[in-house]
Formats: structure tokens, sequence, C-alpha cells
């Protein structure tokens, strides 16, 4: 399972030098960092999008992934209600695997409702 996350991060980590660190794109790989147990280089990615995030658009859905992965909980959930209250363009992918830490949550499961994806 390590060599799949190690895989995994090879091709994110080539993928955000390709795409000049494009936010989408840092995110999953902090998400994928903390996936693999990489929690400081998660924290790192997280940093450097809020960092950015006050100079541009960053959006909270982004913030919210590597937050779920790492655990925090209670500030994804504070990250996913600003993406639902500013209608992120990403809002569909809160059905995506990246959530799935939160799935069990009734937060995430009421911001589902509102948005209409708790089908």
């Amino acid at each position: 399972r390590a060599s799949r996350y190690q895989e995994a991060i090879a091709v994110a980590e080539k993928v955000v030098e390709l795409t000049r660190k494009a936010p989408i794109y840092l995110a999953w790989l902090g998400w994928i960092y903390g996936a693999g147990r990489e929690r400081d280089s998660a924290r790192n990615v997280l940093r450097e999008l809020m960092e950015r995030s006050k100079k541009e658009y960053i959006s909270p859905l982004f913030i919210s992934w590597i937050l779920s992965e790492l655990t925090e909980e209670g500030d994804a959930f504070e990250w996913l209600e600003k993406a639902f209250k500013e209608r992120s363009p990403f809002i569909a992918f809160w059905r995506l695997p990246v959530f799935d830490s939160l799935s069990s949550d009734p937060r995430f499961k009421a911001l589902l409702k509102k948005i209409g994806l708790d089908k």
C-alpha cells in the first residue's frame, strides 16, 4: 500500500510542477500526502494554499480536502461551509472519496442535503 501512495505522490508532484502549482492540483497533492501519512508535507501544502489565498482565489473546498485527511474535521467543516456559502463552482466534488472520512458525520450529511447531493 505504501508504494501505491508513493506512486500517487510522484504523479501528483509532476502534475503540480507541470501546472505551475495550480491550486486544484496542489490541493490534491496535499490530500494524497495526508492519505499517505506524510502529515508534515500535507501541512506544508496547506500553509502554501492558505498564504496564496490572501492574494488569489483559492476555493475553500481545496482547503477542506487537506484538512479532512489530516482529521481536523472541525476546520474541514468550517471551510466546507465557506465553500457552500460562496457557491463554489467545485461543489459537485463533494461526493468524491476525498470526503470519505467525513461522510458519516451529521454535519456533512446536512451540507449535502442543503446542496441537493444527499441522494
